[in-house]
């Protein structure tokens, strides 16, 4: 504990891989309007490419 918070050690290699392994991983929330037609993957892919130049 470091004053009024709590404090955990992580070791700086398992932080390196921890990074590595999420690097290149987009996790992200799409709020669509009430009432909308959902998208499929393919088309929300295309939808975000417009704004995410890099979106393979």
């Amino acid at each position: 504990v470091k004053g009024d918070r709590l404090s955990i050690a992580i070791p700086e290699e398992e932080y390196d891989v921890g990074i590595e392994t999420c690097k290149h991983n987009l996790h992200g929330r799409v709020i669509w309007p009430k009432g909308s037609t959902p998208l499929r993957v393919d088309a929300l892919r295309e939808k975000l490419r417009t704004v995410w130049k890099v979106l393979v």
